[in-house]
């Protein structure tokens, strides 16, 4: 089995009408993301803007912010990256696919309530 270049890891989610000093448009809400991500290469790896992409009900969305917007990621080292995507009120149901598109892509499903 191939390790993937990049392991990323979701470690928090939550749902906010701010994100970064900006409120969401009206029928929006910012969905706000922690995730890690560790190079498994034996050269830095790049995370960067099109790493993470959100489907909101099955539609793409970018993120309007990402904090570092870009980094390398030094070989068998860690670094947290903070994301915010608007995406619609009433989303059902959100996924968070990272990696390069169409290279070891892999889909993160989101749980949008802690709700019974």
């Amino acid at each position: 089995m191939k390790i993937p270049p990049i392991l990323y890891v979701l470690t928090e989610a939550a749902i906010d009408l701010d994100a970064f000093g900006q409120r969401a448009e009206a029928g929006t809400h910012y969905l706000l993301l922690t995730v890690t991500a560790t190079c498994k290469e034996k050269y830095a790896c790049y995370v960067g803007p099109e790493s993470f992409r959100v489907l909101a009900d099955g539609a793409p969305y970018g993120a309007q912010r990402l904090d570092p917007a870009a980094e390398a990621v030094d070989p068998d080292t860690t670094r947290t990256f903070r994301l915010a995507v608007q995406i619609p009120d009433g989303t059902q149901k959100v996924e968070l696919l990272v990696g390069e598109a169409g290279k070891d892509q892999a889909t993160i499903p989101i749980q949008l309530d802690a709700g019974p």
